[in-house]
């Protein structure tokens, strides 16, 4: 399952200038294995009442669509791309992360919502 995920997301993101905490993902995965276990935290310990959610600085933002396009992809339909620019429904949002996980302009960042 998580190279499904790897593989998709390389749709959206040139793999080649992709970093994850400080790794240069190339063609090869075992430069990138492994490198989420230090997040990975017992169940009872997740704060279930804060989600993140994304942030957009309309500075930084170059309209690609990426967030939009994996968004529609993931089933959420919470970011919209027209012709104004992004647009981004709240309610919709799940707070999953990808889409600045992908923001290559880094214009989407996290923001703490209680729940």
């Amino acid at each position: 399952m998580f190279l499904l995920r790897f593989t998709n997301i390389s749709h959206y993101h040139n793999i080649s200038t992709f970093h994850f905490k400080g790794c240069l993902l190339s063609e090869d995965i075992e430069a990138f294995r492994g490198k989420a276990l230090g997040s990975i935290v017992h169940h009872a310990d997740i704060d279930r009442g804060r989600l993140f959610k994304p942030s957009l600085d309309l500075i930084k933002c170059s309209c690609c669509g990426r967030c939009a396009v994996s968004c529609r992809d993931a089933g959420y339909q919470a970011i919209s791309l027209s012709r104004g620019g992004i647009s981004i429904d709240l309610d919709k949002c799940t707070g999953c992360g990808l889409c600045y996980g992908l923001c290559p302009s880094e214009a989407l960042t996290p923001v703490g919502v209680n729940v």
